[in-house]
């Protein structure tokens, strides 16, 4: 099982050593030609081929570092490690920045010598080893809750994720946010709304649906109004991002096991052509229910085709994305990647909502 760790920094001591040893042994590298020979970016999924947390932690043990191993569902760190490998002459360099994922702040960086002969894993585990090998980030709020409806929201470091859909690939940022814990339930629409329209309406915890983009957009309007919070409906990036635990390499929400998606989505294979109560299903690794099934989930953004296999719309009509699939959908649908194009006008008895929250000014 892959590991995340919290590291204790260095001391100074062992700081100024390894400063002096390198100024010792590498005389005069810096007025060498560097040349830019690749990048990483710890902000995604550590888990790799090579295991990189495995090596990160006996990198950190044999320089004497306390190194605590966690669950790989624990909470990330909300920090953003960003780096570039240089060379100079024979030397490899790295250029290390990290980042606080929630105010964008740079915490730490440094250039850092990789001994010649190392393996592109160990390169990689020495190099984040050093950047967050500093002082500790201030333990930031989790989750909030709305005090009027009672909505649970889970807080979402950012970072940089690749989108990847069918020969489309764009890597992209996403600042730090709080996403609903649940999709709004029947009950929460029915205290800001004063309504519920949907068809299945056996519980007040089931998922709202059979609202159009336009009606979820006023419901966002008047939430707002009645509490404290600066909710929207969450940009496609924003949801993939969330739904792919911050961008890793989840094929559908939590897992990417076929036998087992069920157990965490209600879908065309287990839903009996109805929704079901939301969060009766198993988590994604940030602890936010039903991104996969239930009901497709709108967002912000237009529809636009990013594949030439994908259905175009008349661009008057402004349809709007929806990802997510539902209760009426296969597993192709509930695939975190997956997207389609909605009218913002059309009611459909498996489309519904889930809100975003931004970061309050600090």
């Amino acid at each position: 099982m892959g590991f995340l760790m919290r590291i204790v920094r260095l001391s100074t001591s062992t700081f100024l050593v390894l400063f002096i040893f390198l100024a010792l042994w590498f005389p005069g590298s810096v007025h060498a030609e560097l040349i830019l020979v690749g990048e990483f970016d710890a902000s995604m999924d550590l888990t790799s081929p090579c295991d990189v947390e495995n090596v990160l932690a006996t990198t950190l043990e044999n320089l004497g570092c306390d190194v605590v191993r966690r669950d790989i569902d624990d909470v990330i760190p909300d920090v953003v490690v960003k780096g570039e490998y240089w060379k100079s002459g024979e030397n490899l360099f790295a250029t290390i920045t990290a980042l606080d994922s929630v105010t964008g702040q740079t915490l730490y960086g440094r250039h850092a010598f990789i001994p010649e002969g190392e393996g592109a894993c160990k390169k990689s585990a020495m190099a984040v080893a050093d950047a967050i090998a500093m002082p500790p980030i201030p333990e930031r709020k989790r989750a909030i809750f709305d005090t009027v409806t009672g909505m649970k929201f889970i807080f979402v470091p950012g970072g940089s994720f690749t989108v990847n859909y069918k020969g489309y690939r764009k890597k992209v940022w996403v600042d730090s946010f709080y996403i609903g814990k649940y999709e709004v339930t029947q009950g929460e629409w029915s205290k800001i709304m004063g309504t519920n329209p949907s068809k299945f309406d056996a519980s007040p915890d089931n998922p709202v649906e059979n609202v159009s983009w336009n009606e979820a957009s006023e419901f966002v309007r008047r939430f707002n109004e009645a509490t404290s919070l600066k909710a929207a409906l969450p940009t496609e990036d924003q949801w993939e991002y969330a739904a792919r635990s911050r961008g890793r390499n989840w094929r559908w929400a939590g897992t990417n096991d076929s036998e087992n998606i069920c157990e965490f989505s209600w879908c065309i294979g287990n839903a009996e052509n109805k929704t079901h109560k939301v969060g009766s299903k198993r988590a994604n690794g940030l602890g936010v229910y039903d991104m996969s099934g239930n009901v497709w989930e709108w967002c912000k953004d237009l529809y636009s085709p990013k594949s030439s296999g994908e259905p175009e719309y008349p661009e008057e009509r402004k349809y709007r994305v929806i990802k997510g699939g539902a209760w009426s959908t296969g597993y192709g649908a509930l695939m975190t990647t997956a997207r389609e194009g909605s009218d913002p006008i059309s009611r459909a008895s498996d489309n519904g909502l889930r809100l975003v929250v931004r970061i309050p000014s600090e």
